[in-house]
Protein backbone atom coordinates (compact mmCIF):
# COMPACT_ATOMS: atom_id res chain seq x y z
CA UNK A 1 0.00 0.00 0.00
CA UNK A 2 1.38 3.63 -1.17
CA UNK A 3 2.47 5.55 1.72
CA UNK A 4 3.98 9.35 2.22
CA UNK A 5 6.75 10.82 3.96
CA UNK A 6 8.24 14.10 3.93
CA UNK A 7 11.83 14.94 1.34
CA UNK A 8 14.85 14.95 2.94
CA UNK A 9 18.19 16.28 1.70
CA UNK A 10 18.89 12.48 0.52
CA UNK A 11 16.13 12.68 -1.47
CA UNK A 12 17.33 15.43 -3.55
CA UNK A 13 18.74 13.01 -7.09
CA UNK A 14 15.28 12.16 -7.23
CA UNK A 15 13.57 15.20 -6.61
CA UNK A 16 15.81 16.75 -9.31
CA UNK A 17 14.80 13.76 -11.72
CA UNK A 18 10.87 14.78 -11.08
CA UNK A 19 11.78 18.51 -11.39
CA UNK A 20 13.61 17.73 -15.02
CA UNK A 21 12.11 14.27 -16.57
CA UNK A 22 13.17 14.86 -19.99
CA UNK A 23 16.74 13.15 -20.99
CA UNK A 24 17.30 17.12 -22.30
CA UNK A 25 17.04 18.37 -19.29
CA UNK A 26 19.64 16.18 -17.87
CA UNK A 27 22.35 18.33 -16.74
CA UNK A 28 19.74 20.83 -14.98
CA UNK A 29 19.44 18.31 -12.31
CA UNK A 30 22.31 18.39 -10.83
CA UNK A 31 21.90 21.93 -10.45
CA UNK A 32 18.92 21.22 -9.24
CA UNK A 33 19.45 18.66 -6.73
CA UNK A 34 22.01 21.06 -5.18
CA UNK A 35 19.59 23.96 -4.79
CA UNK A 36 16.95 21.69 -3.10
CA UNK A 37 19.62 20.06 -0.92
CA UNK A 38 20.15 23.58 0.92
CA UNK A 39 16.64 24.73 0.86
CA UNK A 40 15.51 21.68 2.81
CA UNK A 41 18.04 21.84 4.95
CA UNK A 42 17.22 25.66 5.67
CA UNK A 43 13.26 24.97 5.47
CA UNK A 44 12.96 26.92 2.29
CA UNK A 45 11.30 23.85 0.67
CA UNK A 46 8.72 21.79 1.67
CA UNK A 47 8.41 18.03 -0.19
CA UNK A 48 6.02 14.88 -0.03
CA UNK A 49 6.97 11.89 -1.48
CA UNK A 50 4.85 8.64 -2.29
CA UNK A 51 6.18 5.48 -1.61
CA UNK A 52 4.81 2.26 -2.89
CA UNK A 53 6.80 -0.79 -2.38
CA UNK A 54 9.75 0.76 -1.91
CA UNK A 55 9.91 3.20 -5.13
CA UNK A 56 9.13 6.84 -5.25
CA UNK A 57 5.85 6.44 -7.43
CA UNK A 58 5.01 10.56 -6.96
CA UNK A 59 5.75 13.31 -5.02
CA UNK A 60 4.83 17.19 -4.46
CA UNK A 61 6.95 20.50 -3.33
CA UNK A 62 6.72 23.89 -1.85
CA UNK A 63 9.22 26.54 -2.01
CA UNK A 64 8.80 29.16 0.64
CA UNK A 65 10.12 32.33 -0.77
CA UNK A 66 12.36 34.52 1.76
Amino acid sequence: MPHSRAATPADAPTLALHHYPEPKDAPEREIYAAWVTGAIERGLYLGWLAEAGGAVIAGAGLTLLE
